[in-house]
């Protein structure tokens, strides 16, 4: 990457494509760093100026860009698709508290290969056919505190464990079931992201450090 490229970007995200370039999303716009070239290109005219703020690659290698204003976009092809919601504005949603599908902080799909969004005011199952957004906290109260999901992370057992500013708590897709991480309940500590690697080790990075779980024993390392 040459010298200055990247000077004046806020980079919030980036994920790497199939042909093996890198997407960069920044405050301007979503860009393409070829690493055979060297070269960072805007893509994308449609996504210039767009705050994206997540990226993700699918299964079936779409990508997805979520933005802070202007909903999701699924780049599938060469092709791309937007969801725009008749929301309010996206400031008028965090002083009032209530949710807005234009801020789309993550994406994941479980084992089943559903789709699930992360926007401000919580997690939901996401049709990506429709645009349907179906929020966990319409059916689960109790999750209502988590408006901001920062992370969506599947465990091997097939829950998934869903991180975000007021901590974190474990839904099972399978039998829609909410439960309460302990941990997370005792210290409320804002979670940024989540993985499990191939020891069976739960990383979950915090704003007051590293956690690492083993999930065959349960036991906390720290």
């Amino acid at each position: 990457l040459r010298k200055g490229d990247m000077n004046d970007e806020s980079v919030k995200c980036m994920v790497e494509d199939s042909d093996g370039t890198i997407l960069v999303g920044t405050i301007h716009g979503l860009l393409r760093y070829d690493p055979q070239t060297n070269e960072m290109t805007m893509p994308f005219r449609k996504l210039k100026d767009e705050l994206c703020i997540s990226l993700y690659r699918d299964r079936k290698e779409r990508i997805w860009v979520g933005t802070f204003y202007n909903g999701a976009f699924c780049i599938d092809k060469g092709r791309i698709r937007q969801y725009k919601y008749e929301d309010t504005s996206v400031e008028f949603s965090y002083h009032e508290s209530t949710p807005n599908f234009n801020c789309v902080r993550s994406f994941h799909e479980d084992k089943e290969g559903n789709f699930w969004i992360s926007v401000y005011g919580g997690v939901g199952l996401f049709d990506p056919e429709t645009g349907d957004i179906s929020l966990l906290r319409d059916r689960h109260p109790e999750v209502e505190r988590f408006m901001i999901v920062r992370d969506i992370c599947s465990r091997p057992d097939g829950k998934m464990l869903i991180s975000g500013e007021n901590g974190r708590f474990i839904y099972s897709p399978s039998d829609d079931i909410v439960e309460t991480d302990p941990e997370s309940e005792e210290c409320h500590a804002q979670t940024n992201q989540a993985i499990v690697d191939n020891r069976m080790l739960l990383w979950i990075a915090t704003a007051e450090g590293l956690r690492v779980t083993d999930l065959g024993n349960n036991t906390i390392y720290y």
